[in-house]
């Protein structure tokens, strides 16, 4: 079958579709205004005012727009070959186990590259312990208190209380889910959100990208994160008896508030 017959829009909503289901970095971060080639636009929006005393006057102000770019700057790509383009685009039961394997890589990818930025971002004075000095962690009160201490850090600075999340490791959250004060039969959601497991109003998520010996607090306005399939096409290959399936995914991610991100540095 040639591989005139690929169906470029399928395998990209296929992949974007799967991706959005188990992606970390689609939840936690801050969606860009728009994509314009290979980079991101994120605006901020603020007043030079804001709320003023009222004497009989009003004064109107414009609001004060800062565009953020947001380069692509990191590319991984994906090639395999099947022996017939059109057949597996037929056969749903092919296809999609393909096309699953393929996000979680990119998934990985780019939630590991998320939480390391975000660790990278976060303001000197929300971080908790240090890569050389950590902070003992023993029993899963100690694991639910520096949570809550993370969401101290959060107050502080203001961040708002919608929109927060804490990341870690099985090894933590499994530590943590024995705490009498944590709700029992939570469900985890292929994203890694442990559905029903709160701490101090920060929805708690499990996944191994997260850096080793570190537990990140977040508000979603505090990393931008954006990315693109781009490239995605079928060529005949002259060496195998198939065709290729090849696609590009460029992505970038940058700290926009730093305030908004508190870290733990702990050793078990």
């Amino acid at each position: 079958m040639a591989v005139t017959s690929f169906k470029q829009q399928l395998w990209e909503n296929a992949i974007i579709e799967s991706y959005k289901g188990i992606s970390v970095a689609e939840i936690i971060t801050k969606k860009p205004t728009r994509v314009d080639g290979s980079k991101a636009i994120f605006n901020t929006a603020s007043l030079t005012n804001g709320l003023q005393d009222y004497t009989g006057k009003v004064n109107w102000e414009q609001v004060n727009t800062t565009p953020i770019e947001l380069n692509f700057d990191q590319s991984k790509y994906f090639a395999f070959y099947v022996d017939d383009v059109d057949a597996v685009q037929l056969a749903g039961d092919v296809m999609l186990p393909m096309v699953n394997e393929q996000t979680a890589y990119i998934k990985d990818t780019i939630d590991s590259a998320v939480f390391v930025e975000a660790v990278k971002g976060a303001k000197a004075s929300n971080v908790i312990g240090s890569v050389a000095t950590k902070k003992p962690v023993t029993t899963s009160e100690d694991a639910y208190n520096y949570i809550v201490d993370l969401g101290t850090q959060l107050d502080n600075n203001k961040a708002p209380y919608m929109g927060r999340f804490v990341i870690a490791r099985p090894e933590f959250v499994n530590l943590l889910a024995k705490d009498k004060r944590v709700v029992d039969n939570t469900i985890i959601l292929p994203t890694g959100v442990v559905q029903g497991m709160e701490v101090n109003g920060m929805q708690v998520i499990k996944t191994m990208n997260c850096p080793a010996n570190q537990v990140i607090a977040l508000h979603t306005s505090a990393v931008g994160y954006g990315k693109q399939i781009d490239k995605m096409k079928a060529v005949d290959l002259q060496d195998a008896f198939g065709e290729g399936i090849k696609g590009l995914v460029q992505y970038g991610v940058k700290t926009l508030q730093g305030e908004g991100i508190a870290v733990l540095n702990y050793s078990l």
